[in-house]
């Protein structure tokens, strides 16, 4: 089964053009994950949750990496979440919270898809739509620098 075949109909748009595709990666300044473009230029999912890559790119970039660092700041301050390749833990909560934002934004992008599961795309994708997990995440499975870590603390 393609991977575009997995979203619902009722969540599945003509796909991206590849000027749109460039366009869409200017405007966002991300470059998308080889299985994400294809995906989006096999056919665009759209409506409540999913990113509008199509009408506003970078908007859709922008909120979605406040809400990373948002999330991020959430787990320092309320879960003591602070990870060793940080250095020490400031005492100051303020100064924590600087060190934090100063790590994620320098972090690379977790690009948006919908919704927050998966070990891949496929994966993802099943689990998210037809609730079955192709498989478990592995010490095989790619690591992301910075989120892996994060991900596992």
């Amino acid at each position: 089964m393609a991977t575009a075949d997995l979203i619902p109909p009722r969540f599945r748009g003509p796909g991206l053009t590849p000027s749109e595709l460039a366009r869409v990666q200017g405007e966002a300044e991300v470059s998308l994950p080889e299985d994400l473009a294809e995906l989006l230029t096999a056919c665009l999912p759209t409506g409540p949750g999913f990113p509008d890559w199509r009408g506003e790119p970078a908007v859709a970039m922008t909120r979605w990496r406040e809400q990373v660092l948002e999330g991020v700041l959430f787990d320092v301050d309320a879960n003591a979440v602070w990870l060793d390749q940080w250095g020490e833990r400031p005492a100051d909560g303020g100064d924590a919270r600087d060190v934090a934002t100063e790590r994620v934004r320098s972090a690379p992008d977790l690009i948006p898809i919908y919704g927050h599961r998966g070990v891949d795309l496929e994966d993802y994708l099943r689990n998210e739509f037809h609730r079955q997990h192709l498989r478990p995440v592995t010490a095989a499975e790619r690591d992301i620098r910075f989120w892996t870590v994060l991900a596992r603390a």
